[in-house]
């Protein structure tokens, strides 16, 4: 295949040359083939640099319809929670909302831009968000509560599957 049809002009592009024509370029005989991994890696790389990362925000704690059990209870924003902190990922807005019973854990309930919640994912040992902080080289969340107490999540856990 000639280079100018193999490349896609696209800024931070890596090229890896393959000795392939049209057909053979995207047919391997199995996993464990040099090629295969060249290719499997730069697409890897290539999908790492277009994923949409997470970012803090805040959110009116009226917007949220709250699932029973739950609370939202925040030491860094004041009742009525209209700063209420948030993570913005793509379509989905992540709530870290306390139990009714105090105990030391969050649920991190998952709405969608209907206001549908479509995920609630578990985050024990903190209660009562105080600051949300993203590690995008970890590809972590870490969820800051009452005394200083963590909890961390990655952003497999967090994602919503499709």
């Amino acid at each position: 295949m000639d280079k100018q049809s193999a490349v896609l002009h696209l800024k931070h592009e890596e090229q890896t040359p393959l000795e392939r024509d049209h057909r053979e370029i995207c047919r391997f005989g199995h996993k464990e083939e040099d090629d295969y991994k060249a290719v499997r890696r730069q697409l890897e790389r290539f999908c790492d640099a277009i994923i949409v990362l997470p970012e803090v925000s805040t959110a009116d704690g009226d917007s949220l319809s709250v699932p029973s059990g739950l609370k939202l209870c925040s030491e860094s924003a004041e009742w009525p929670y209209t700063s209420y902190p948030v993570l913005i990922l793509g379509d989905y807005t992540y709530w870290p909302l306390s139990y009714i019973d105090n105990r030391y854990a969050m649920a991190i309930v998952v709405v969608d831009q209907y206001g549908n919640i479509v995920k609630i994912c578990a985050a024990n040992g903190t209660r009562y968000i105080q600051e949300i902080q993203v590690d995008t080289k970890g590809k972590k969340v870490t969820f800051l509560g009452q005394g200083g107490t963590k909890c961390t999540l990655s952003w497999e856990t967090l994602l919503v599957k499709r």
